[in-house]
């Protein structure tokens, strides 16, 4: 375990990705660091095609979001809620990016591997968006800040209730990790049995909840380490594992004059969070409820054999005017409903 003296800026998993054909090799990561990243999940094209869905969700709102213009992107215009970075609300979780990344053969044959079945289900989870919030970035008059505030360091399984390997989480980052904009952090192998035991002796938990936030003084506080990724990897980690999110500093140094639109404008953060497990894990009413989550645009937790819709709303968003349609969903996506 890493020094918590240590600067977060030097709290860093370097990206050590390896390909999904390497099965054994990103399997023994996942189950000895309780974490792993595969790489290129998702090919360059692929990924240019989910931004670019992505984007036509945002500017389906009717608030004025324009993929071209930052300026468009402020607090009115933006949904979910502001501070996490979080897309939830108005179908974020049913829109067709997140469909077009659930539904990629080489993202199903990883969870196939996790389970050694193919008759999967996904999560239908929150895509993450951080616009850029640093000095020098364009920002809407009148916004307060775009900086993102995380959760901290949690972990999303209930180590009172649901001991043992139950779920392994994915995302798959849109946007570089880099320590100046942050991402996805773990503290390697907590998902062992000493650190629940650990868990169940400092915190308590009601059945049900699947949530358990590390207090300010914990032991596991300064020890996360930023997972480094490219566009397309897929970062995968045990739901026992201590982990959260972190923002850097930003990008620093300032932008020389002119400078600011020699470059297409772009998120700071884009993920799409995506997880898998067999089917068999859901009940009938489970499975039923899941199909009109889509028809009502719904957005659920990670665990694909809940019903757990997230209770996020919008911090601000007074400009959206919305009308939900249900995705249209390809064969290789609706096999994972």
């Amino acid at each position: 375990m890493r020094d918590a003296q240590q600067s977060p800026c030097e709290r860093i998993v370097p990206r050590d990705a390896v390909p999904l054909e390497a099965t054994g090799q990103w399997l023994g990561r996942l189950r000895e660091q309780g974490f792993a990243v595969i790489k290129d999940i998702a090919s360059e094209e692929q990924v240019t095609e989910g931004k670019a869905l992505l984007w036509d969700w945002l500017e389906s709102l009717g608030s004025g979001i324009s993929r071209h213009n930052p300026t468009t992107w402020g607090n009115a215009n933006w949904p979910g809620p502001l501070a996490l970075g979080f897309a939830p609300t108005h179908g974020g979780g049913q829109c067709q990016a997140a469909w077009h990344f659930r539904g990629l053969p080489r993202v199903k044959e990883a969870f196939a591997a996790i389970w050694e079945t193919n008759d999967l289900i996904c999560s239908l989870d929150s895509p993450i968006l951080w616009r850029p919030w640093w000095a020098g970035a364009p920002q809407r008059a009148g916004d307060v800040t775009w900086e993102p505030r995380t959760e901290g360091l949690h972990c999303d399984q209930n180590p009172h209730t649901r001991r043992g390997f139950h779920c392994v989480q994915g995302m798959i980052p849109l946007c570089a990790v880099t320590p100046d904009i942050g991402g996805l952090e773990v503290v390697p192998r907590t998902h062992d049995d000493a650190t629940q035991a650990y868990l169940r002796e400092e915190y308590s938990v009601r059945a049900g909840i699947d949530w358990l936030r590390l207090h300010p003084a914990d032991k596991f506080q300064g020890q996360g380490m930023l997972v480094i990724a490219h566009p397309g990897d897929l970062i995968l980690w045990d739901s026992r594992l201590i982990h959260g999110g972190r923002s850097g500093p930003g990008v620093q140094g300032e932008v020389a004059e002119g400078e600011e639109n020699a470059m297409a404008p772009d998120l700071a953060r884009c993920a799409m969070t995506v997880c898998m497990v067999p089917r068999a894990k859901a009940s009938a009413e489970v499975l039923e409820r899941r199909r009109t989550a889509v028809e009502m645009g719904l957005t659920l937790s990670h665990w694909p054999q809940k019903f757990d819709p997230q209770a996020f709303g919008n911090s601000s968003g007074t400009n959206i005017a919305f009308r939900y349609a249900q995705p249209q969903l390809t064969d290789a996506q609706r096999s994972v409903l």
